[in-house]
């Protein structure tokens, strides 16, 4: 049997009954070759999944489009079909990109960030320092960056791309939310769980954890979504290639 590697979620939308739960979610199957693909659940008929390449990132632009990462910048693809109706390209290590609250779209690389337009305008570009595995950016309402850098460590920076906060995870983190209260909602890896950081670095269980449910098959969580209903659904990223 084929086990998919989510690598991240993004749902669209959601129907909750008493017997069943439905979504309309798109993901990346992380095997070979590397899918987004779209699942229908209300009409599995519409569900589509495209070849990508090096996407890492899936951020919803609008009820029509989606923003998913490559190596060298962005594409922008169709939710009806998974066509690409935009490239965005000129940047090298690209490992994020998302919408950003004023509508533009941040490329996060190794040592730069870039905010640039829906049409691939740069309007900004902020170095910061060079550091290695990197995972997921996203712009905060305040106009900084927070990033998900060496695997263990957020970083927040400034528009000059200096770091203003940071915390360091004893597992790895992938992906970040902000909250209305400036905290933050994390994934941390081989912890197979989902927390609450606050400001002064205090980290509290919302979901998951292996010591919790240690037969529950979790392997590595990656992306998330925060639905309306402020249940949070989580990608089990499952392996390389073999396993995908």
């Amino acid at each position: 049997m084929k086990h998919i590697a989510l690598l991240f979620l993004a749902f669209i939308g959601v129907l909750t009954a008493q017997a069943e739960v439905k979504h309309t979610f798109l993901c990346v199957d992380n095997g070979k070759p590397q899918q987004l693909v779209y699942v229908d659940q209300f009409e599995p008929s519409k569900s589509w999944k495209v070849k990508v390449n090096s996407a890492r990132d899936i951020s919803i632009l609008d009820k029509d489009r989606v923003i998913v990462s490559t190596s060298a910048g962005a594409n922008i693809h169709s939710l009806k079909d998974g066509s690409i109706l935009k490239k965005i390209r000129g940047f090298k290590g690209v490992q994020s990109a998302s919408l950003t609250p004023d509508g533009n779209i941040l490329i996060a690389g190794t040592n730069e960030l870039a905010i640039v337009t829906q049409s691939g305008e740069v309007l900004k570009k902020i170095n910061i320092e060079k550091i290695g595995n990197n995972r997921l950016a996203r712009q905060l309402s305040s106009g900084n960056i927070v990033y998900a850098v060496n695997s263990y460590n957020l970083h927040e920076y400034d528009q000059t791309g200096k770091v203003v906060w940071k915390n360091q995870f004893k597992e790895k983190t992938y992906l970040i939310h902000e909250n209305s209260d400036g905290s933050f909602i994390s994934t941390r890896g081989h912890g197979l769980d989902i927390v609450n950081v606050t400001r002064d670095g205090k980290e509290t269980l919302i979901a998951g954890g292996k010591e919790k449910h240690p037969n529950a098959g979790f392997a590595w969580f990656s992306g998330f979504d925060v639905l309306d209903s402020q249940n949070i659904v989580v990608a089990n990223w499952c392996g390389h290639r073999f396993k995908g």
